[in-house]
């Protein structure tokens, strides 16, 4: 048995896309385990959010003596069917000055000091985490979620000398539209898990070479500043991580992976269990809603998810306007997020551009089974990202063309931006289309036409959600074939982190 000490936050409350990705992906790989598939076991440890309920959280009696030691509380609760643990400590202010000055002179990590996040909840869970994974037998490799765990990852690595990898499912070159703050903590620790790591892996093979594209020429400059404190040895495997970095960068990817020696890109999975037991009432029920806001509209579109700007929804707009007095087409936009101060901004600029009759702002809140209802009612769903690692919403559009299909209804079909993991997952002109992005933009002339081309041409519309219902249940999207492809690399880490110590001896 292989343990591996798998760092994750936001795991205590069901929100969010890192909470959602451990309760599909956890099942899957514990059962692999038992069944005796692999011998790698995940052992999951999240920080414990202390401003939020304990809810089903209870105190872990196995830590106990850990946790007296140090003065901090371990919890734990199931998540996904696996038994995950939950940190809850505190640094003082002078602890955290501590801990500051040891981020920058390990890593170059300069402090977040615009987020109480960052000083509550994450700090602490990064310092305490190598006495916790000290106390703990068989730990065989570290497996750091998401710049929020990157930290824990690189100190535990310190602590209990076991190779690191690191997953990339954002990052805030992205996040920052190409303009992130150089001199702030995130980038900074995304910089550093490409020396620290000895292994780094994103959601989809176009975001980990994005992620290496911008990251590299940052994190060889820090790791040059380290040069003297770390080593000749630790600066020689820099050297040549970089080096297979810049090769991982040449190679396609093979059925939406690729693995190298030190980088790879694998893709999330979707569960469709549930969208396969959808009942045709319940689909006909959700376009009779969205008919209620449009009675007199040909064709309604469907825009979901947060209302930031890489999410595309000013081009959508702007592409509504054009369809409406350009093309001449009758189209209500249906937009579903959960808006607060910018939905008075947006209502004022719908109005401005003529078009309020024309779009309508839900923000109610939607359970899972109501989202999946309403991703299935749309003829049309726009989904126009300028940023997006991996695009579960577009494995979920396809997922309502099944849902559709299987009930002999025709599914709604996914317009997407060409970029990020939704470069793979949709074969433009087969199960959806993707329209180009470039510099984080969107030409909103291109989203009009072929939204005009979608709506001038019915059999096309039947054809794309005939074929993106196939697309879906294509293994590719299995959450085993996520794991086996990670059970892969984490021998390569092994690999990779035996050659430097080997070196270094």
């Amino acid at each position: 048995m292989r343990k591996v000490l798998f760092l994750i936050t936001e795991l205590q409350r069901p929100v969010g896309g890192l909470y959602r990705f451990a309760v599909e992906y956890l099942p899957v790989w514990r059962k692999a385990f038992e069944e005796k598939e692999t011998n790698f076991e995940p052992l999951v440890f999240a920080p414990r959010d202390i401003s939020a309920p304990l809810g089903d959280l209870i105190i872990e009696p196995m830590f106990k003596d850990i946790a007296e030691t140090h003065n901090v509380k371990i919890y734990s609760a199931v998540r996904g069917n696996v038994k995950c643990y939950f940190l809850e400590s505190t640094l003082n202010e002078n602890e955290l000055f501590d801990f500051h000055h040891t981020l920058w002179e390990k890593y170059r990590v300069k402090s977040e000091k615009s987020s109480s996040y960052y000083n509550r909840i994450l700090c602490p869970f990064w310092n305490h985490m190598p006495e916790v994974a000290k106390s703990i037998e068989n730990i065989t490799i570290i497996d750091a979620q998401d710049w929020l765990s990157f930290p824990g990852g690189f100190l535990v690595k310190e602590s209990i000398e076991k190779p690191l990898i690191c997953r990339f499912h954002s990052g805030e070159f992205g996040r920052a539209m190409g303009k992130p703050d150089m001199e702030n903590a995130p980038v900074r620790i995304e910089a550093a898990a490409l020396y620290e790591a000895d292994y780094v892996v994103g959601v989809s093979v176009p975001e980990m070479k994005f992620e290496i594209t911008n990251l590299l020429p940052f994190s060889g400059r820090l790791s040059s500043e380290l040069k003297q404190q770390r080593g000749k040895e630790w600066y020689n495997y820099q050297l040549w991580k970089q080096r297979e970095y810049r090769r991982f960068l040449f190679f396609e990817s093979d059925k939406m992976h690729l693995i190298g020696k030190n980088a790879a890109g694998i893709p999330n999975g979707i569960i469709l269990d549930g969208w396969k037991k959808i009942k045709k009432e319940e689909i006909l029920k959700a376009k009779d809603l969205l008919r209620r806001n449009f009675p007199t509209k040909d064709k309604i579109m469907l825009f979901i998810g947060r209302t930031e700007r890489r999410k595309g929804l000013p081009p959508l707009l702007e592409a509504l306007r054009k369809l409406k007095y350009e093309y001449h087409h009758n189209v209500g936009l249906v937009i579903a997020s959960v808006m607060n101060d910018e939905r008075i901004e947006y209502e004022n600029k719908i109005r401005e551009m003529g078009i309020e009759n024309d779009v309508i702002i839900d923000s109610r809140w939607l359970s899972e089974k109501e989202k999946m209802a309403l991703l299935c009612a749309p003829d049309i769903l726009a989904l126009p990202s300028l940023y997006e690692p991996f695009g579960l919403v577009t494995l979920e559009g396809l997922a309502a063309d099944l849902a559709c299909e299987q009930n002999h209804l025709t599914g709604p079909v996914v317009v997407t931006g060409d970029i990020g993991g939704m470069k793979d997952i949709m074969r433009s002109g087969i199960d959806g289309f993707k329209v180009p992005v470039e510099n984080f933009s969107i030409e909103p002339e291109l989203l009009a036409s072929v939204t005009a081309m979608i709506i001038e041409h019915p059999e096309l519309h039947k054809k794309l959600s005939v074929s993106g219902a196939k697309r879906v249940e294509d293994d590719i999207f299995k959450w085993e074939n996520t794991l086996r492809h990670t059970l892969r690399i984490y021998e390569n880490a092994i690999q990779n982190y035996s050659k430097w110590e080997s070196e270094r001896v």
